[in-house]
């Protein structure tokens, strides 16, 4: 297929956070997963909702805060919900290209693989082959995923990884909103807690927390003892960005891949209490 170049493919407008769409004023659900697609993309609320990569990895082209994909046919199913529940969405943000974009959906995943590689270009930069997105389907891409509609989509594409998350927080006595998101960034970016006996020296080290301290220091404590002990049973290349990663959430602050994060200012995610049954 034939890369297409339209103008005004995208209305600026898409491109701005507009009235209501504060990070503050959204569910824990929706903070916690823009944290760790923060971490993930780079990207801010709500800009990592619409992030977006290449076939660097060859999986053709990868969308939305955790980064689902053509290649693994995790991103196809969230992109037709979108557009039977919200055609007319899908139509404004993609504008000409729409119906290329419709038609790519009703393709079998091999060929949509092929489709997702069709709209990029490979040149060569400093001596390596890269993939580029054709520039307005990147526009229409990143329009389609600031909208609340597509936001909404990512989060309940994310729900139970959210779910098994509360549950760890309880068992693990975390229940806060930093809690929370720490353990739905290791469930999305480690897959379990529980790995090469972590569980068992988690809470051995709890044991010896002072009951001098504060509640809210005894739940630092214990978010640094969990951050602490998973990094450890991770493989060497990665256990400095699990980490960073975890220290951050568990502290309220720190820097992940060169950004700094401060949590309450950046997701309004605190130490305030969650209960469980009501998350």
């Amino acid at each position: 297929m034939k890369v297409k170049h339209l103008s005004n493919t995208a209305d600026k407008n898409f491109f701005k956070s507009t009235p209501g769409r504060r990070i503050q004023d959204r569910a824990l659900k929706e903070r916690v997963l823009a944290l760790t697609g923060a971490f993930e993309t780079g990207e801010l609320f709500p800009e990592c909702f619409a992030a977006l990569g290449n076939n660097f990895d060859g999986q053709g082209i990868s969308f939305g805060v955790l980064q689902w994909n053509f290649g693994q046919n995790s991103l196809q199913p969230l992109l037709r919900k979108m557009n039977c529940t919200y055609p007319g969405i899908c139509k404004e943000a993609l504008g000409f290209l729409y119906t290329d974009f419709e038609r790519m959906l009703n393709m079998n995943s091999k060929d949509q693989l092929a489709w997702s590689k069709s709209i990029q270009y490979i040149h060569v930069e400093s001596g390596k082959t890269r993939w580029s997105i054709d520039t307005e389907w990147t526009k229409a891409f990143k329009a389609l995923g600031l909208t609340d509609e597509m936001i909404c989509i990512e989060t309940e594409a994310a729900g139970i990884v959210y779910k098994n998350a509360l549950s760890l927080a309880s068992d693990y006595q975390v229940s806060t909103e930093r809690g929370v998101a720490l353990m739905f960034d290791i469930l999305t970016q480690n897959g379990k807690l529980d790995k090469n006996g972590a569980g068992s020296r988690i809470k051995d080290d709890f044991r010896k927390i002072s009951n001098d301290l504060s509640m809210e220091d005894k739940q630092v404590e214990k978010m640094k003892i969990i951050a602490i002990r998973r990094a450890e049973v991770c493989s060497s290349s990665f256990s400095k960005d699990v980490l960073d990663r975890k220290l951050t959430i568990a502290q309220g602050k720190g820097v992940v891949h060169s950004r700094f994060y401060k949590l309450d200012r950046d997701f309004n995610i605190t130490l305030k209490s969650v209960q469980i049954s009501e998350a």
